[in-house]
């Protein structure tokens, strides 16, 4: 392993920051701008590890929380689609990528609602799926990425909507 290896993992150290952070808050806009700052570093990481369509899709992904958090517009989000699927068509090398399209496409749907609600669950799909391709290609740093995004919007999700037995 060479020192870019290192780089990139370092690089997933600060998105786990950001990741720890994002769904703490309730407010959209909060989770939209620490989704923002994942994104970029999760870009960087997968940029250093010479993970080109993991790469893109983590720019578009931090291009589509900067468009999201200014409009909710159906017509945006929908460049946001295509612009993933063109860039998957772009970049792509080996059937694995699928996972990250999909996750992609998922991602760009929750990042245009309104609701936070919505946004904690379709992004823990979309996490689950990430998670799976981080552990195919082997990346540390990835891995434990996924998993703390995973772990910090559930535990979120249990605080701001825990079932309650008032019924």
């Amino acid at each position: 392993m060479g020192n870019a290896y290192y780089i990139a993992q370092a690089f997933a150290v600060v998105a786990i920051v950001f990741y720890l952070l994002t769904f703490q808050f309730k407010d959209r806009s909060h989770i939209l701008w620490c989704m923002t700052g994942s994104a970029l570093f999760n870009a960087c990481h997968h940029f250093a590890l010479e993970g080109y369509a993991a790469t893109f899709l983590a720019l578009v992904s931090m291009s589509r929380s900067i468009a999201a958090y200014y409009i909710t517009s159906r017509w945006v989000m929908s460049a946001f689609v295509l612009i993933a699927i063109m860039l998957f068509v772009w970049t792509y090398q080996s059937p694995i990528q699928w996972l990250l399209l999909i996750a992609s496409l998922l991602a760009t749907w929750a990042s245009f609602q309104t609701r936070d609600r919505v946004i904690r669950l379709i992004f823990m799909l979309t996490t689950a799926l990430w998670l799976i391709h981080n552990c195919w290609i082997g990346t540390v740093g990835g891995i434990m990425l996924e998993v703390c995004f995973l772990g910090s919007n559930i535990y979120a999700y249990r605080r701001f909507y825990k079932p309650t037995l008032d019924a």
